[in-house]
C-alpha cells in the first residue's frame, strides 16, 4: 500500500486516489455486523461494483487470483504507475 498523503488526491483535475491508497472497507457491505478491514483503494472499487454473493464467488475463482498475482508484480515493479493499476483492471473485465 501505499501511504504518502499526496497519493489520495481526489481533486477533479488530478489524477484521482492512489490504486494502492489505504482505505476502509465492510467485511459484508450494507451492515455493521461483520466489522471493516483496510484494503486498497483500485480492488475496493471492484469489491465494491458487485453483488456481495458475486464477489464471493469471484474470490475464489483463478482469474482473482491471478490478478492479485499480477496487482502485487505491478506493485513492486512501480508502485507509482497509476495507468498500468487501472489497465489491469481494464483488462480482467
Amino acid at each position: 500500500m501505499v501511504f504518502e498523503p499526496q497519493s489520495q488526491n481526489m481533486r477533479k483535475d488530478g489524477p484521482g486516489c492512489h490504486p494502492l491508497y489505504p482505505t476502509l472497507d465492510h467485511l459484508a457491505p450494507g451492515t455493521r455486523n461483520h466489522g471493516l478491514q483496510i484494503v486498497c483503494q483500485g480492488l475496493n472499487e471492484v469489491k465494491g461494483q458487485l453483488p456481495l454473493g458475486l464477489f464471493r464467488v469471484l474470490l475464489v475463482s483463478e482469474a482473482w487470483r491471478d490478478l492479485m498475482q499480477a496487482w502485487r508484480d505491478q506493485a513492486l515493479r512501480d508502485s507509482h504507475d497509476f495507468a498500468a493499476f487501472r489497465k489491469l483492471l481494464r483488462d480482467c473485465t
